[in-house]
Protein backbone atom coordinates (compact mmCIF):
# COMPACT_ATOMS: atom_id res chain seq x y z
CA UNK A 1 0.00 0.00 0.00
CA UNK A 2 1.72 3.29 -0.72
CA UNK A 3 1.82 5.94 1.72
CA UNK A 4 0.04 9.32 2.02
CA UNK A 5 1.03 12.74 3.28
CA UNK A 6 -0.39 12.25 6.82
CA UNK A 7 1.45 9.06 7.50
CA UNK A 8 4.53 12.06 7.70
CA UNK A 9 5.42 12.83 10.86
CA UNK A 10 7.96 16.53 11.37
CA UNK A 11 10.35 14.21 11.63
CA UNK A 12 10.00 12.22 8.52
CA UNK A 13 9.43 15.04 6.28
CA UNK A 14 13.00 16.62 7.54
CA UNK A 15 14.74 13.45 6.63
CA UNK A 16 12.74 12.75 2.85
CA UNK A 17 14.08 16.59 2.24
CA UNK A 18 17.43 16.91 3.66
CA UNK A 19 17.94 13.08 1.72
CA UNK A 20 16.24 15.07 -1.59
CA UNK A 21 18.55 18.32 -1.02
CA UNK A 22 21.51 16.46 -0.51
CA UNK A 23 21.13 13.63 -3.25
CA UNK A 24 23.25 13.60 -6.03
CA UNK A 25 21.20 14.82 -9.82
CA UNK A 26 20.02 11.43 -10.98
CA UNK A 27 17.82 10.47 -7.98
CA UNK A 28 15.25 12.65 -9.09
CA UNK A 29 11.24 12.37 -8.39
CA UNK A 30 11.25 8.70 -9.54
CA UNK A 31 13.47 7.87 -7.47
CA UNK A 32 12.35 9.09 -4.40
CA UNK A 33 8.76 8.21 -5.41
CA UNK A 34 9.69 4.52 -6.12
CA UNK A 35 11.68 4.53 -2.74
CA UNK A 36 9.42 6.44 -0.23
CA UNK A 37 6.11 4.55 -2.07
CA UNK A 38 4.73 7.73 -2.75
CA UNK A 39 3.10 9.61 -5.51
CA UNK A 40 4.67 12.64 -7.44
CA UNK A 41 1.71 14.55 -5.86
CA UNK A 42 2.23 13.74 -1.89
CA UNK A 43 6.41 13.91 -2.86
CA UNK A 44 5.98 17.40 -3.95
CA UNK A 45 4.07 18.47 -1.34
CA UNK A 46 5.67 17.02 1.45
CA UNK A 47 8.67 19.12 0.25
CA UNK A 48 6.67 22.21 -0.26
CA UNK A 49 5.50 21.76 3.25
CA UNK A 50 9.13 21.26 4.65
CA UNK A 51 10.20 24.70 3.39
CA UNK A 52 6.51 26.53 3.89
CA UNK A 53 6.34 25.12 7.67
CA UNK A 54 10.13 26.17 8.51
CA UNK A 55 10.77 21.90 9.17
CA UNK A 56 14.47 22.39 7.04
CA UNK A 57 16.78 25.33 7.40
CA UNK A 58 16.97 28.39 4.55
CA UNK A 59 20.47 26.93 3.09
CA UNK A 60 17.90 23.02 3.03
CA UNK A 61 14.79 25.04 1.13
CA UNK A 62 17.07 26.81 -1.42
CA UNK A 63 18.87 23.61 -2.41
CA UNK A 64 15.39 21.66 -2.48
CA UNK A 65 14.07 24.33 -4.88
CA UNK A 66 17.47 24.52 -7.24
CA UNK A 67 17.92 20.66 -7.30
CA UNK A 68 13.90 20.50 -8.22
CA UNK A 69 14.41 23.26 -11.40
CA UNK A 70 17.32 21.54 -12.42
CA UNK A 71 15.75 17.88 -12.48
CA UNK A 72 12.61 20.30 -14.36
CA UNK A 73 14.69 21.43 -16.71
CA UNK A 74 16.18 17.92 -17.55
CA UNK A 75 13.01 16.62 -18.01
CA UNK A 76 10.44 16.36 -21.02
CA UNK A 77 9.21 19.69 -20.34
CA UNK A 78 12.45 21.37 -20.42
CA UNK A 79 12.27 25.05 -20.19
CA UNK A 80 8.99 25.44 -19.22
CA UNK A 81 9.11 22.52 -16.55
CA UNK A 82 11.85 24.56 -14.98
CA UNK A 83 10.21 28.04 -14.80
CA UNK A 84 7.06 25.95 -13.46
CA UNK A 85 9.31 24.46 -10.70
CA UNK A 86 10.88 27.89 -10.22
CA UNK A 87 7.47 30.12 -9.77
CA UNK A 88 6.03 26.92 -7.51
CA UNK A 89 9.05 27.74 -5.07
CA UNK A 90 8.83 31.30 -5.27
CA UNK A 91 5.50 30.86 -3.76
CA UNK A 92 6.18 28.40 -0.98
CA UNK A 93 8.75 30.73 0.40
CA UNK A 94 6.31 33.45 0.38
CA UNK A 95 4.22 31.42 2.31
CA UNK A 96 7.25 30.51 4.81
CA UNK A 97 7.80 34.39 5.45
CA UNK A 98 3.81 34.39 5.79
CA UNK A 99 3.72 31.47 8.19
CA UNK A 100 1.40 31.51 11.07
CA UNK A 101 2.28 29.07 14.22
CA UNK A 102 -0.75 28.07 15.70
CA UNK A 103 -1.43 29.14 19.17
CA UNK A 104 -1.72 25.15 20.34
CA UNK A 105 1.99 24.95 18.99
CA UNK A 106 3.33 27.83 20.29
CA UNK A 107 2.10 27.10 24.05
CA UNK A 108 3.03 23.28 23.77
CA UNK A 109 6.71 23.94 22.57
CA UNK A 110 7.26 26.97 24.56
CA UNK A 111 6.40 24.81 27.34
CA UNK A 112 8.32 22.55 26.99
CA UNK A 113 11.22 24.57 26.24
CA UNK A 114 10.55 26.32 29.82
CA UNK A 115 10.51 23.05 31.72
CA UNK A 116 13.06 21.42 29.98
CA UNK A 117 16.81 20.89 30.41
CA UNK A 118 18.47 21.31 27.22
CA UNK A 119 19.68 24.32 26.25
CA UNK A 120 18.67 26.32 23.28
CA UNK A 121 20.64 25.02 20.20
CA UNK A 122 20.17 21.31 21.60
CA UNK A 123 16.32 21.52 22.02
CA UNK A 124 15.84 23.04 18.23
CA UNK A 125 18.19 20.23 16.75
CA UNK A 126 15.91 17.86 18.56
CA UNK A 127 12.60 19.24 17.70
CA UNK A 128 13.43 20.67 14.08
CA UNK A 129 13.53 24.50 14.81
CA UNK A 130 15.44 26.59 12.83
CA UNK A 131 16.55 29.57 14.68
CA UNK A 132 14.33 32.25 13.00
CA UNK A 133 11.28 30.08 13.57
CA UNK A 134 12.32 29.28 17.25
CA UNK A 135 12.83 32.98 18.07
CA UNK A 136 9.55 34.05 16.90
CA UNK A 137 7.58 30.99 18.72
CA UNK A 138 9.14 32.21 21.38
CA UNK A 139 7.98 35.85 20.86
CA UNK A 140 4.96 35.09 19.71
CA UNK A 141 3.99 32.56 23.19
CA UNK A 142 5.27 35.82 25.37
CA UNK A 143 3.72 39.00 23.59
CA UNK A 144 0.39 37.10 22.82
CA UNK A 145 -0.06 36.08 26.24
CA UNK A 146 -0.32 32.29 24.87
CA UNK A 147 1.69 30.93 27.70
CA UNK A 148 1.33 32.10 31.62
CA UNK A 149 3.29 34.48 33.51
CA UNK A 150 4.59 31.33 35.59
CA UNK A 151 6.37 29.91 32.04
CA UNK A 152 7.30 33.07 30.97
CA UNK A 153 9.26 33.62 34.30
CA UNK A 154 10.56 29.94 33.58
CA UNK A 155 12.34 30.96 29.98
CA UNK A 156 13.74 34.23 31.85
CA UNK A 157 15.17 31.84 34.08
CA UNK A 158 16.93 29.57 31.20
CA UNK A 159 18.03 32.21 29.35
CA UNK A 160 20.00 33.79 32.44
CA UNK A 161 21.36 30.45 33.23
CA UNK A 162 22.54 30.08 29.54
CA UNK A 163 23.15 33.57 28.73
CA UNK A 164 26.95 35.17 29.29
CA UNK A 165 25.19 38.63 29.36
CA UNK A 166 22.60 39.12 31.91
CA UNK A 167 22.15 42.87 30.94
CA UNK A 168 21.08 41.96 27.32
CA UNK A 169 18.78 39.18 29.26
CA UNK A 170 17.09 41.82 31.78
CA UNK A 171 16.44 44.21 28.45
CA UNK A 172 15.18 41.94 26.05
CA UNK A 173 12.66 40.07 28.36
CA UNK A 174 11.56 43.90 29.42
CA UNK A 175 10.98 44.56 26.06
CA UNK A 176 8.89 41.10 25.46
CA UNK A 177 6.92 41.78 29.05
CA UNK A 178 6.10 45.63 28.00
CA UNK A 179 4.85 44.19 24.66
CA UNK A 180 2.56 41.71 26.72
CA UNK A 181 1.14 44.48 28.66
CA UNK A 182 0.20 46.05 25.61
CA UNK A 183 -1.19 43.04 23.73
CA UNK A 184 -2.84 42.63 26.32
CA UNK A 185 -4.39 45.99 26.99
CA UNK A 186 -4.93 46.05 23.73
CA UNK A 187 -7.11 42.89 23.03
CA UNK A 188 -9.65 44.25 26.38
CA UNK A 189 -9.96 46.92 23.92
CA UNK A 190 -11.14 44.99 20.80
CA UNK A 191 -13.49 42.94 23.04
CA UNK A 192 -15.12 45.86 24.62
CA UNK A 193 -15.69 47.26 21.32
CA UNK A 194 -16.76 43.94 19.98
CA UNK A 195 -18.88 43.87 22.99
CA UNK A 196 -20.25 47.24 21.96
CA UNK A 197 -21.15 46.41 18.58
CA UNK A 198 -22.98 43.41 19.44
CA UNK A 199 -25.20 45.97 21.49
CA UNK A 200 -25.46 48.19 19.27
CA UNK A 201 -26.42 45.48 16.54
CA UNK A 202 -29.42 43.44 18.86
CA UNK A 203 -30.87 47.36 19.60
CA UNK A 204 -31.15 48.36 16.04
CA UNK A 205 -32.48 45.05 15.57
CA UNK A 206 -34.84 45.53 18.45
CA UNK A 207 -35.68 49.16 17.21
CA UNK A 208 -36.86 47.98 13.47
CA UNK A 209 -39.41 45.13 15.28
CA UNK A 210 -41.00 48.13 17.48
CA UNK A 211 -40.63 50.86 14.63
CA UNK A 212 -42.23 48.93 11.70
CA UNK A 213 -44.68 46.45 13.45
CA UNK A 214 -42.32 43.07 12.08
CA UNK A 215 -43.55 40.37 14.64
CA UNK A 216 -41.25 38.76 17.08
CA UNK A 217 -41.35 34.94 16.50
CA UNK A 218 -40.62 33.85 20.10
CA UNK A 219 -43.68 36.21 20.87
CA UNK A 220 -45.39 35.27 18.23
CA UNK A 221 -44.99 31.83 19.42
CA UNK A 222 -46.25 31.99 23.10
CA UNK A 223 -49.15 33.74 21.53
CA UNK A 224 -49.95 30.86 19.19
CA UNK A 225 -50.06 28.61 22.54
CA UNK A 226 -51.82 30.20 24.49
CA UNK A 227 -54.54 31.10 21.96
CA UNK A 228 -54.64 27.09 21.67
Amino acid sequence: MSKRFNDYSRRMIWELANEYADSPAECSRTYFCKKEGISQGTFYKLLHVAIEEWIVDEDTARRIARKSELNAAHGSESEAGALQSRHAYDESFKKREKYEISRSTVKRYATMYAYSQFPQSYFKKAELMPTPFFNALLKKAIIEGIVSDEVVRELKLKALRNNGSVSSVYDFFSDLEQQRKEFKKDKKTRTQKLEEQKMAQKDFAQMSIEDYGIPDEMEEYKNSIQED
